[in-house]
């Protein structure tokens, strides 16, 4: 006859865990670690999700900067009207806007100042226009940059879009 012996879970898990390589880790399980591995994951998309929403803050403070924006369609230079964002008022609203059709784009909040309140897309919103960004470059400050309408303005920069 077979004698069985009186065995506790804890010594069978035990066991278990001899047999199959997992090991603890200064007293934290392989499932703990995976675990946590897996809500620092979660947790770092999220943030990032969070930053390309926008709804960081891009300044803690009220901000009165300028960027130049210059727009090619086609290989023919558009010109970035007189009057965007203004929407009835003349004097500085907050919000992105033109005073002159020279591509200067007046950026005049009260802080602190979410990203998304000062995207290139929401210029383009403010305008009313929406482009293909298919096969588009965009250099800020001379350097090709790939945020298109989710690049966060920044003072002085100066942006070049070239639609194909």
């Amino acid at each position: 006859m077979i004698e069985i012996e009186n065995v506790s879970n804890k010594d069978l898990i035990e066991g278990f865990r001899q047999t199959q390589g997992v090991k603890k880790i200064s007293g934290w399980s392989t499932k703990r670690i995976i675990i946590l591995i897996v809500i620092f994951a979660i947790l770092l998309l999220g943030y990032n999700r969070w930053r390309e929403l926008g709804y960081y803050h891009a300044s803690p403070q009220s901000i009165h900067w300028h960027a130049n924006l210059a727009i090619k369609i086609g290989g023919v230079w558009q010109v970035v009207p007189l009057g965007v964002g203004l929407q009835n008022q003349i004097e500085h609203p907050e919000s992105l806007h033109t005073h002159t059709d020279d591509g200067n784009i007046h950026i005049e909040i009260t802080g602190p100042v979410q990203a998304r309140k000062i995207m290139l897309g929401r210029f383009f919103e403010m305008w009313d226009r929406k482009f293909d960004w298919h096969g588009a470059r965009m250099f800020v400050n001379g350097v090709e940059n790939y945020d298109y309408q989710n690049y966060v303005i920044r003072d002085g920069d100066k942006i070049e879009v070239d639609f194909k």
